[in-house]
């Protein structure tokens, strides 16, 4: 059973890479959501984002210092381009 349903929803998660971050991250992708994952490491990142696409979700991972906010501008202009 689904508490809640995300399907045909983006999903921009920070600290992607690991810890709660990561767990968030799975978490809306279970729910049905597809994910932008951000995080310094990328390496990280992008291992969340084989997860998520293995169940069926698209991921993308981008790089952002998310303190700057023309950085922040820029991330959902990529939000918007990849999904």
């Amino acid at each position: 059973m689904k508490l809640f349903d995300l399907t045909g929803r983006v999903a921009v998660v920070s600290g992607a890479a690991q810890g709660l971050g990561r767990a968030t991250a799975l978490a809306v992708a279970e729910a049905g959501s597809d994910v932008m994952l951000v995080d310094r490491n990328l390496i990280g990142a992008v291992a969340t984002a084989d997860q998520i696409r293995s169940l069926g979700r698209r991921a993308a991972c981008a790089n952002t210092d998310v303190s700057n906010p023309n950085a922040i501008q820029e991330l959902f202009r990529q939000v918007d381009a990849e999904f």
